[in-house]
């Protein structure tokens, strides 16, 4: 076996059991945001002919990777299934899905009459409800969402719902959205792999324990399609590189920044991603390596991407003029609000501690085998700078930038599995580019023992650190567990 191989092959196997070991150590540090609870699981069985389903699934799409059309809607069904089966082995039927500290949404929705007073006055509408609101670090687009849903059940059952009664409704539709992503996930991968290697960032998506686990958050269905939309449109703007297109990703952009903030952070991956696309063609069709070359190169095929700002700027400043909504202020807002909730002192030990215990956070959630499969082809890509660089290492490299300055410049106080979810999916493009770059033999049963790990991984957050927890927060300070 190559040494690349068994490299690999030793950390993928070595993250499987991270997960199960660092389960109790992580969340005695303080801050950390979910708490050990070993959870009653009386129909964990049924997993076993989930995980069957699943290997076969993995061996018959990889067999026949032509066959797009039917992959993508098995891989849906899968996804579906696999959701609805780590809640319902809880034995409570699907409260165990909606049982979570989402009723303040529901009841906002509830409360709403109609869509008018968030679209004309998004402010004025804040101000009438609670201060403790989970809406208050919001755009519109969230309430309008949950808004949708209780229309949506009215035409149904032609009265109005209770909370418990929306959030029972919407845990059968939620999840929908979750897995329709897969659908420009696969699209998306295919700007950077083979049709067949394009299906495996989508079977591990299915089974990275945040998406899996936190159910009928926004974060965890919505945003999630928003952002590989995005995604998927920004790779077709920029491969083909026309002032049009590019004006397009702006008025999108633009669009789903009212109903998520998170995805702000894609300004800046679309800003190392059209650098790095530059910085490739010049590698290539370039034998100078000055920076004053590199630098006029890149203003000159840069000049279509001008277009997103005023793609962006067009509908901010109308929205401004017309309904007086201000994005920025709004945003400005957002931001001061979760800081006060979080109520951290940012000084120096803790702008050190609170990004590490994040990223901590984050690999464990997204699975250990998975991070440590994308953190082999991030080196990979390192190793590839300046002159060796292909468009694949630059979005990997671009990714992890965006996930540092995540990280170290956001001051996210932990909870970062469902702040930062909407790059699962990216994360998940790399470890499929790493083991495209092992080329191993034999690559579907080695899809077929990551794929596992994840599953794995799955279960045992679901039994000893699952989301639903009643009290998730240790308010224990770092100066506290020092002295």
């Amino acid at each position: 076996m190559p040494i690349r191989a068994l490299t690999a092959t030793i950390l993928v196997f070595f993250g499987g059991w991270l997960v199960l070991f660092f389960i109790y150590p992580f969340q005695r540090l303080p801050h950390w945001f979910w708490r050990y609870q070993v959870k009653e699981l009386p129909y964990a069985w049924v997993l076993f002919l989930l995980a069957g389903v699943g290997v076969f699934g993995i061996h018959w799409i990889l067999g026949h990777p032509r066959c797009w059309r039917r992959n993508l809607v098995l891989l849906m069904l899968f996804g579906y299934l696999t959701h609805l089966t780590f809640g319902l082995i809880e034995g409570q039927g699907m409260r165990a899905i909606w049982s979570k500290d989402l009723g303040a949404y529901a009841k906002d929705a509830i409360a709403l009459e109609s869509w008018k007073p968030v679209v004309v006055d998004y402010e004025l509408y804040l101000e009438r409800a609670t201060e403790q609101s989970a809406l208050q670090t919001k755009p519109p687009g969230t309430i309008l969402y949950w808004y949708a849903f209780k229309i949506f059940f009215m035409q149904w059952h032609e009265r109005v719902p209770n909370s418990e009664e929306l959030l029972e409704f919407s845990s059968y539709f939620f999840p929908i959205f979750t897995y329709l992503a897969i659908i420009p996930l696969y699209f998306a991968c295919r700007y950077l792999m083979s049709c067949k290697m394009a299906y495996l960032p989508c079977l591990f998506y299915i089974v990275a324990p945040n998406i899996t686990l936190m159910s009928m958050r926004p974060d965890q269905n919505l945003y999630l399609l928003l952002a590989l939309i995005l995604l998927l449109s920004f790779f077709y703007a920029l491969f083909r590189n026309t002032f049009g297109s590019f004006l397009g990703i702006g008025f999108l952009l633009y669009g789903v920044l009212y109903f998520t903030f998170a995805l702000a952070a894609f300004i800046p991956l679309f800003g190392f991603l059209i650098l790095g696309r530059v910085g490739v063609s010049f590698a290539k069709q370039s034998s100078s390596r000055s920076f004053f070359d590199f630098a006029r190169y890149t203003f000159k095929h840069t000049q279509a991407a001008w277009g997103l700002v005023l793609g962006f700027l067009t509908p901010a400043i109308a929205a401004h003029l017309v309904g007086g909504y201000t994005i920025w202020e709004r945003y400005r807002n957002a931001i001061q609000i979760h800081h006060k909730w979080k109520n951290i002192d940012w000084n120096w030990l803790n702008s050190l501690y609170f990004p590490t215990v994040n990223l901590l956070e984050y690999a464990l959630w997204i699975g250990m085998p998975l991070t440590l499969m994308a953190l082999y082809y991030f080196v990979i890509s390192l190793k590839s700078l300046p002159f060796r660089i292909k468009f694949v290492h630059s979005f990997t490299i671009s990714v992890s930038g965006v996930l540092l300055l995540l990280a170290f410049f956001t001051r996210s106080g932990t909870e970062v599995p469902r702040l930062w979810i909407f790059l699962t999916p990216l994360v998940c493009i790399m470890a499929a580019l790493g083991i495209r770059q092992v080329r191993l033999y034999r690559m579907t049963w080695w899809v077929t023992c990551l794929w596992g790990l994840q599953f794995i991984s799955v279960f045992w957050l679901k039994w000893f650190q699952d989301f639903a927890n009643e009290e998730i927060l240790i308010h224990t300070t770092l100066q506290e567990l020092l002295g």
